[in-house]
């Protein structure tokens, strides 16, 4: 039973971690100015976890460097 509590605590650290660098990512994403990237202009469709979310996708079907930063203000 040890096993199984070790593998699944770091399971949830790993997606706790994960959720963390979706939502700096999507901040940092707005902050800049490039939420009309992956949101709609004339309404706000998207939360700050779907724009993090999506902005990997982006990148990565225009051939653009993925950058696994966990500070979002740098």
């Amino acid at each position: 039973m040890l096993r199984h509590f070790t593998r699944l605590s770091r399971l949830t650290l790993a997606v706790a971690f994960l959720y963390v660098w979706l939502l700096s990512n999507g901040g940092k994403f707005i902050r800049a100015g490039l939420r009309h990237l992956v949101d709609r202009k004339d309404r706000r469709d998207l939360s700050l976890f779907q724009i993090g979310l999506r902005l990997p996708d982006r990148k990565l079907l225009n051939l653009l460097p993925v950058s696994p930063s966990l500070c979002a203000y740098l």
